[in-house]
């Protein structure tokens, strides 16, 4: 499988839709997502291994009461980067920034950097 087959529009419309399962499905078994917020700054980054971690991450996210929009998207290649905002019904709102490494047509690393009002 080509990286090339990796299907930039349903993983999108599988974020904005929060659907967990579309979202993981996208990823190798031994990808690696790391994220860097409030919590974890770029020295101490949260690594998830493996889509057991991911997949609980991906369904915390996915389960809450917030609206996500993938607002720009780019492809170079095997490299994906993606611009994300979402809003909690109460108006707060997330900034998030990430960088897909796609292999043989499916997510193997991920960068994410995201931001809170507040």
């Amino acid at each position: 499988m080509a990286s090339s087959e990796f299907d930039l529009d349903a993983f999108v419309r599988a974020v904005e839709n929060r659907d967990a399962g579309g979202q993981l499905g996208a990823y190798a078994d031994d990808a690696q997502v790391m994220i860097t917020d409030a919590t974890a700054p770029p020295s101490s980054l949260r690594t998830l291994d493996g889509t057991a971690a991911i997949g609980q991450w991906i369904g915390d996210v996915a389960s809450r009461d917030m609206v996500h929009q993938v607002t720009w998207a780019a492809r170079d290649g095997d490299r994906i980067a993606l611009v994300e905002n979402c809003e909690y019904p109460g108006g707060e709102k997330v900034l998030c920034l990430t960088t897909l490494d796609v292999v043989d047509g499916r997510i193997a690393r991920q960068l994410v950097s995201q931001t809170w009002d507040g």
